[in-house]
């Protein structure tokens, strides 16, 4: 009898021996996935993390090169308009050069004729007496 209930309590030892170790087995199982799962989830975290980084990266690039080639545009908005300018400015000089010589030019031919005229009259005068 007394050998029966020792077997008995050996066995009923060695069962929840056997159960603590498959709790533990479980515990440590589920400790395991647990960890895992962070470490997913950390990476995870990263990895979005990483690639905001990279999009607000592209996207001040994108933006640097807009005002870059804003810039230029403007820049060479302005050159054009210079160009037209000088443009302008030399054809009204050229203009107003081609006026001021033909008024000159007409001075210059209507005093030679005043003058003509003039010795003309002298002369036929000075002739007119010498006789």
């Amino acid at each position: 009898m007394n050998v029966n209930y020792n077997n008995n309590n050996n066995n009923n030892n060695n069962n929840n021996n056997n159960n603590n170790n498959n709790n533990n087995n479980n515990n440590n199982n589920n400790n395991n996935n647990n960890n895992n799962n962070n470490n997913n989830n950390n990476n995870n975290n990263n990895n979005n993390n990483n690639n905001n980084n990279n999009n607000n990266n592209n996207n001040n690039n994108n933006n640097n090169n807009n005002n870059n080639n804003n810039n230029n545009n403007n820049n060479n908005n302005n050159n054009n308009n210079n160009n037209n300018n000088n443009i302008d400015n030399n054809n009204n000089n050229n203009i107003n050069n081609i006026d001021n010589n033909k008024n000159n030019n007409n001075n210059n031919i209507i005093n030679n004729n005043k003058n003509f005229i003039l010795n003309f009259i002298g002369k036929t005068f000075a002739n007119s007496k010498s006789k």
